[in-house]
């Protein structure tokens, strides 16, 4: 039925669902409605409390990275978009934009509206060039915070270790009223 009603929606180009990759018998219904896979990605999870975020292990291991590489806010548009165009982040998705459990097709001007204008932008500068940019929401339902890194792409695995390490300090640094960048 709710199909049925999307089909006549004006300008919608297409319909797209999520599940688990082992969830047999959701694809094969969907698979019925006409759905084909198009891609299969992996969303990892870690569970923990703030505590353990914030542990002694944690904390020297986001000291060694803070110390090594500057990672700080980035808002400027078209230094994210410079950067979102030289990685290979959106080949490996398939041109997708992953938050969570949802896709969303992948564009300069969603990124940069969701991500940028929102301050979820963090980033590494080495040489004066952007070397690293994680973008990331917080997640709020009652009893858990969850942190969504939605996008990660880094010149280096230093770098790359670095902008990790700092949206977890951020988010044990981030106040439960927080819903958006965490700054």
């Amino acid at each position: 039925h709710f199909l049925r009603l999307l089909a006549v929606r004006p300008g919608l180009t297409s319909i797209r669902f999520s599940t688990y990759v082992n969830n047999r018998a959701s694809i094969a219904i969907n698979e019925r409605f006409g759905f084909k896979v198009r891609t299969t990605l992996s969303v990892k999870a870690w569970q923990g409390s703030r505590i353990d975020l914030a542990g002694k292990g944690t904390r020297e291991r986001a000291a060694r990275s803070a110390s090594q590489a500057n990672v700080a806010a980035i808002r400027d548009p078209a230094v994210i978009a410079g950067f979102l165009e030289r990685s290979h982040y959106f080949a490996e998705t398939q041109g997708l934009l992953v938050e969570g459990w949802r896709a969303f097709p992948f564009t300069s001007a969603r990124f940069l509206e969701r991500y940028a204008a929102t301050g979820c932008c963090r980033g590494v500068f080495l040489g004066g060039t952007l070397s690293g940019l994680a973008a990331r929401v917080i997640a709020r339902r009652p009893g858990r915070t969850a942190a969504k890194i939605v996008f990660l792409d880094a010149s280096d695995d230093d770098t790359a270790g670095a902008l990790l390490d700092d949206v977890f300090r951020n988010l044990t640094e981030t106040s439960n009223r927080d819903d958006g960048g965490g700054e």
